[in-house]
């Protein structure tokens, strides 16, 4: 029986140096699992940074945009109303002609009368 005991403990120590290679086996083979996962989220959150950074200089390019617009929109304005302004002092000018128009009109008409009224005096 003691040579059954003595085989039983070699037998035993060998497992535990076998259980002890598996296991350190596995820490390997999950170590080497979770440097992969964490190369793979690293480079998710590479990505998502770079996503975030293009998001923050999209909003930032929107926002200047919209600032232009809002310049050029002031600018339109302005401009249109110094052409407004133009324009209703050529409309004021227009009227003024045709006003001194009718007023040459009328004149010419007075005139044509005294001439025809002088020639038809008795005396000439």
């Amino acid at each position: 029986m003691g040579a059954c005991s003595s085989k039983n403990g070699l037998g035993s120590d060998q497992r535990k140096v076998e259980m002890r290679a598996q296991v350190i086996r596995e820490f390997e083979t999950s170590r080497q699992e979770d440097a992969v996962t964490i190369a793979n989220l690293k480079e998710k959150l590479d990505a998502a940074e770079e996503r975030l950074e293009c998001s923050v200089a999209l909003r930032a390019l929107k926002a200047g945009l919209e600032n232009v617009s809002v310049e050029v929109g002031a600018a339109d304005y302005r401009a249109s109303g110094a052409l407004q302004q133009r324009v209703d002092e050529l409309e004021r000018q227009n009227r003024e002609m045709e006003r001194q128009s009718k007023e040459m009109e009328q004149q010419n008409k007075e005139m044509k009368q005294e001439i025809q009224w002088a020639a038809s005096a008795p005396g000439m």
